[in-house]
Order: structure tokens, then C-alpha cells, then sequence
């Protein structure tokens, strides 16, 4: 069996499903610190809108990371 290790990880949509949890915040956070803690690096074209959630929120959430 290989091991094979990827050059990058390019998420190009909604990492969590905004429509299937009423905790987003805390779901986007765990999927995140996965992807940052592979030491692979990573570009995210951004996702759906999240009802409940203003852009400027999302934003927030991203940098309280330093995504």
C-alpha cells in the first residue's frame, strides 16, 4: 500500500452543511482543525450562504482561526 501524502486541499463549497445543523459555528471549527492539523496546505473558495449568519459572521469565525 502507498502513502500518499496530497500537495494541497482545495475545498471549493460549504465544508458543513448550514442546512443540517443549528450548530455551524462549532462543526465548521472541528472540520477546520482537522484540515489545519493535517499540515497540508489549504484554499477554500467560500460556500453557501448560512441562514442565521451575516457574511460579516463568517468572516469573523474564519479569522478568530487565522483561516
Amino acid at each position: 500500500m502507498y502513502n500518499v501524502k496530497p500537495d494541497l486541499f482545495v475545498i471549493t463549497g460549504d465544508i458543513v452543511d448550514p442546512a443540517k445543523s443549528a450548530d455551524f459555528e462549532s462543526l465548521y471549527k472541528s472540520a477546520m482543525e482537522f484540515i489545519k492539523n493535517s499540515g497540508i496546505p489549504w484554499v477554500w473558495t467560500g460556500g453557501s450562504q448560512i441562514e442565521g449568519l451575516t457574511r460579516e459572521q463568517v468572516l469573523r469565525i474564519d479569522q478568530e482561526y487565522s483561516f
